[in-house]
């Protein structure tokens, strides 16, 4: 083998080392980069959580504070959606 040969094998051996290394540490730094971002997408859907559960107690406790001062039945919010029917046999009035 000449001189010249064994230095290309040598530049080639080296240069696919070096490539699969470099991506096997690529490899690792993104693994835990995606591990940083897992955490902090997870530490922003347990503050969104709480956010969302006290918004839901904060509801809660208006939502009893005005049933305490109206009066409220299961039906009321229909009855003022549907206009009242007359009785069966009488004319609607005009």
């Amino acid at each position: 083998m000449s001189q010249r040969s064994k230095i290309a094998l040598g530049a080639a051996a080296a240069f696919a080392a070096a490539t699969i290394v470099g991506v096997h540490v690529l490899k690792t730094v993104e693994a835990q980069w995606r591990r940083v971002g897992i955490e902090r997408d997870d530490q922003r859907r347990s503050a969104k959580r709480l956010e969302n559960e006290a918004e839901m107690l904060r509801m809660q406790e208006l939502r009893r504070a005005l049933e305490q001062d109206q009066a409220v039945s299961r039906n009321s919010f229909l009855q003022l959606q549907q206009p009242q029917q007359p009785p069966p046999g009488q004319p609607r009035p005009a």
